[in-house]
C-alpha cells in the first residue's frame, strides 16, 4: 500500500538537519536585518531557505526547518518585532500555507531523486 509520507532515506543524516537549521538561522538573521523592508513579504527569506533545504535534503529536514522557520519568523518579522506573540488568524493561515508548500517541495525533491 503506498504511503503519502516519503520514506526516510539513508542519505538523510544528522548533517542534513544541521544544514537545514543553519539555513533557517541565516534566513532569520537576514529577516531581522531587513525587517523594515519585509513587512509585506515577511516569510520571503524563509521560503528561499525552504526551497534550498528541499532541494538539498528532502522532506523531513524541510518539514523540521519550516516549523522552526515559523517560530523564528514570529520573533524576527511579526509585530511586535523582537517578541514571541500568539499569531493572529491571518498569520496562522500564512504559516500553514508555508509549512504545507515547503513539505510538498521536500516530498517532490525526494521523489525526483528516485
Amino acid at each position: 500500500m503506498p504511503t503519502l509520507l516519503p520514506r526516510s532515506e539513508p542519505t538523510v543524516t544528522p548533517l542534513r538537519y544541521a544544514e537545514a537549521a543553519a539555513a533557517v538561522l541565516v534566513a532569520a538573521a537576514l529577516s531581522w536585518v531587513f525587517r523594515a523592508d519585509l513587512t509585506a513579504t515577511r516569510l520571503l527569506l524563509y521560503w528561499v531557505a525552504s526551497l534550498f533545504i528541499a532541494w538539498r535534503s528532502g522532506f523531513w529536514p524541510t518539514l523540521v526547518s519550516a516549523l522552526l522557520g515559523v517560530v523564528l519568523a514570529n520573533y524576527t518579522v511579526t509585530h511586535p518585532v523582537g517578541q514571541f506573540t500568539l499569531p493572529t488568524g491571518p498569520e496562522l493561515l500564512s504559516a500553514l500555507v508555508y509549512v504545507s508548500v515547503s513539505s510538498v517541495l521536500g516530498a517532490t525533491f525526494d521523489r525526483l531523486r528516485h
